[in-house]
């Protein structure tokens, strides 16, 4: 790990808008997944019930049930995956005093104020 912090401290990591883009292009993306994935699986298990409930089916409601309970399942799992890739990250970023990554943690948990045309590779507030 120790060669790794040195040659990122190296690559100067703040300073490369390409990588600065692509985390916050990242950022954007969990965000996105964060909300509509579980309204989605929400909805299309809904719609399945709906289904089974109107077919009288006793065997197809208790599949429709099991099946939405899974989906509601997988929906709080999708919904809290970013927040522990976001975490990881930060527990990455921790390992080095100087916090050489902070910009990369800055730009997923919030891609709107990661500005990757900045060639400091600061932040505008």
């Amino acid at each position: 790990m120790q060669r790794f912090l040195i040659i990122a401290s190296k690559f100067e990591i703040c300073n490369q808008p390409g990588l600065l883009k692509a985390f916050q292009i990242l950022g954007y993306a969990l965000n996105i997944v964060k909300i509509v994935a579980p309204l989605l699986l929400i909805v299309v298990g809904s719609v399945e019930l709906g289904k089974a409930v109107l077919s009288n089916d006793e065997k197809a409601i208790k599949v429709a049930v099991n099946s939405l309970i899974k989906k509601a399942i997988a929906a709080v799992v999708i919904f809290f995956l970013p927040f522990l890739i976001k975490f990881v990250v930060s527990l990455i970023d921790g390992i080095d005093k100087v916090k050489q990554f902070d910009c990369l943690t800055q730009c997923l948990n919030d891609p709107s104020v990661c500005n990757v045309n900045d060639p400091n590779g600061l932040f505008t507030n």
